[in-house]
């Protein structure tokens, strides 16, 4: 419990002053009101991470490949890491700087490869018939996912405790 408190402080003192927090190629921060995440961006501004939502507890990879699509389309592809090379699928998601987001399935596989590799090359076919290559560094993932997911947890958890000391004395 003690420990638990610690972390709690050193997230509540982080969180409030909003700073992005840097762990080798990855950055995390628990600054968002609705968020947390744990991401990167690469050399070309497309952005790797995960993002854990404080509603609903849960947590997604999302890529930005800098492409647009229809919301909620699924697009199989082709994922290389340096140890890997396997299938995956992107869902097309909402827009961030004229472009959409990706949410990559399936989660589980696509954790362990961004948690246990150091880089990874996503590649998905165009209409064209050519594909869209985008590669992300790995490096400080881990930590910084690991980080983000305690700090959440400690803020989902210290909301918890405000909303029910909050009913208590309505």
């Amino acid at each position: 419990m003690k420990y638990f408190s610690i972390l709690a402080l050193l997230v509540f003192s982080i969180a409030s002053n909003a700073e992005v927090i840097k762990s080798e190629k990855w950055n995390w921060d628990l600054s968002h009101k609705d968020y947390a995440y744990a991401a990167t961006i690469n050399d070309t501004n497309r952005i790797l991470g995960q993002y854990c939502y404080y509603a609903d507890s849960t947590c997604y990879y999302l890529v930005s490949l800098g492409i647009t699509c229809e919301t909620g389309d699924e697009y199989p592809s082709l994922i290389n890491t340096d140890s890997t090379a396997t299938t995956i699928n992107l869902i097309c998601g909402h827009k961030y700087n004229n472009e959409n987001v990706f949410f990559i399935k399936p989660f589980d596989q696509i954790d362990k490869i961004v948690k246990k590799s150091n880089k990874v090359g996503f590649a998905v076919a165009m209409e064209n018939g050519e594909f869209k290559v985008v590669r992300f560094s790995l490096n400080g993932s881990s930590k910084a996912i690991e980080n983000m997911l305690l700090g959440a947890e400690a803020i989902k958890e210290n909301k918890s405790v405000e909303r029910k000391v909050s009913e208590l004395y309505l």
